[in-house]
């Protein structure tokens, strides 16, 4: 049996190694909570059915960089950075 690290907002179990993964990358892990519980189960199961664990972590990185696209599609992650960007009129003239 697969240990559970935890369940999203949604109630949906990851797999351990992919939780710990959008544990330690908040903005793909804000943005994998904005998905519909139907797009998080559907990676959870993509990632629990690799035949291995090479398939595994390659899944896992698969899933990492599709959702960190969907987070900037979807102008998640973007709004986070901007307000770590420097604004225009901050920026000293020569």
């Amino acid at each position: 049996m697969e240990k559970i690290l935890i369940k999203t907002e949604k109630g949906i179990d990851l797999p351990d190694d992919f939780a710990k993964l959008l544990q330690v990358q908040p903005q793909i892990g804000l943005a994998f909570e904005q998905m519909r519980p139907s797009c998080q189960q559907g990676y959870a199961d993509w990632i629990r059915q690799a035949q291995d664990a090479s398939a595994r972590t390659r899944r896992i990185e698969r899933a990492l960089t599709k959702i960190s696209k969907w987070g900037e599609r979807h102008s998640l992650m973007a709004q986070q950075s901007e307000s770590e960007q420097p604004q225009v009129g901050s920026i000293p003239s020569p």
